[in-house]
């Protein structure tokens, strides 16, 4: 398995992968051309975000990286979303895999942490998530639909 940065020819796995997530998560689905804005989005930041992917002999799994910066610690920051594994390929490694190569890329950035939210009931990714070095923090997050 190899872990990286997302290139242009990753489009259609990615976009995949990003249905197959929202639909586990059970959110309305994006049109094809949101699905391609989001992509094509990602993939001309660079500096502000990026798509992890892992693959086997195809895409299996990933993760989006949006990189920030905190004045609390005056340095940067990576907050981590979307991270998805197949679920036939859930239990071999991957998202630890995905994680490990984002902690990397965050350190050569100099950053302060790593952030990630995930849903109240979502006990395997937040048992990952401890493993993976996470620690539960007391905030309560708000988000405002525009």
């Amino acid at each position: 398995m190899q872990v990286r940065i997302a290139t242009q020819d990753d489009e259609a796995e990615i976009i995949r992968l990003l249905k197959e997530f929202m639909e586990f998560e059970k959110v309305d689905l994006l049109s094809d051309e949101e699905f391609r804005s989001v992509f094509t989005t990602v993939l001309a930041m660079p500096e502000r975000m990026q798509f992890l992917v892992a693959e086997t002999d195809q895409i299996v799994g990933m993760l989006t990286v949006l990189w920030g910066y905190s004045t609390w610690k005056g340095k940067p920051v990576a907050t981590l979303e979307d991270v998805y594994v197949r679920p036939d390929m859930r239990g071999c490694g991957i998202a630890t895999a995905l994680l490990a190569h984002a902690f990397g890329l965050a350190k050569e950035r100099g950053c302060a942490r790593v952030d990630l939210v995930t849903e109240t009931e979502n006990y395997p990714a937040q048992a990952l998530y401890k493993k993976a070095g996470f620690e539960l923090v007391p905030r309560v997050p708000f988000t405002k639909k525009l």
